[in-house]
Parts: C-alpha cells; sequence; structure tokens
C-alpha cells in the first residue's frame, strides 16, 4: 500500500504570524512539543517556516561568544533548546524583540494531502 502525505501529516496544523516574538515562539515549540511550524501571513498564505533549527541559529548568531550559548539550552527528552526564562534580562530582552520573520526559512515547498511519501522525500 502507497503511504500518502495525509497517512503521516500532523492535523490540525499549529501556525504562527511573521510578527511573533521568538520568546512566545519558544514556548509554544515546547508547550506543545513542537520542532517547527508553518509561518502564515495576514492574507492567510503561507509565508515561510520555522524550525527549532533556526531558533538554535538565533540564538547562537545573537550571542557574542557562541560557546558561552550553551549555558542557556535547555535539555529534557522531549526538547532541547533555549531556556528563555533563565537567560540574563538584557539577553531574554534582545531575543524577545527578535521575531518568527527574523529566522524563518522563505524557500519552503508545499504539496496536497494526496502526495505520495516518495514525492514528498524527493523534496527534503
Amino acid at each position: 500500500m502507497v503511504k500518502l502525505a495525509k497517512d503521516v501529516m500532523s492535523s490540525p496544523v499549529l501556525t504562527v504570524g511573521p510578527d511573533t516574538p521568538l520568546t512566545d515562539l519558544n514556548r509554544m515549540f515546547v508547550e506543545d512539543e513542537l520542532h517547527g511550524a508553518p509561518v502564515v501571513g495576514e492574507s492567510g498564505r503561507m509565508v515561510g517556516f520555522v524550525s527549532t533549527a533556526d531558533l538554535l541559529r538565533a540564538v547562537e548568531e545573537e550571542h557574542e561568544q557562541p560557546s558561552a550559548a550553551r549555558s542557556y539550552f535547555h535539555e529534557t527528552l522531549e526538547f532541547s533548546g533555549p531556556d528563555w526564562a533563565s537567560a540574563p534580562a538584557d539577553f531574554q530582552d534582545r531575543l524577545s524583540r527578535l521575531c518568527t520573520s527574523d529566522v524563518m526559512q522563505t524557500t519552503v515547498f508545499t504539496v496536497g494531502e494526496d502526495a505520495t511519501v516518495a514525492e514528498v522525500a524527493t523534496l527534503l
């Protein structure tokens, strides 16, 4: 039996807006156990995708000494990422001013729910 995208995709899909602060995005990722989310503009169209990796890159880029950024990470069996709550106030404030649109990927691929998993895999 051929598996289709609708057989493996998550539903409903939790989306974020391009103006979502990174602190809110991280909280959502942790609370909902997500590793990424589509970014949807005011028109309801997908304008990008943001992942945990994008958040981690933002932490690394915003910190002057990348090796010290590791102290801001929180690791559990479910999640490994920035721990905004324990970050110093100035660092947390800087990141709270960064939005999803600052770190999201704008080159995205979409497929219909009837695409085969093999077809989807060729796009990754």
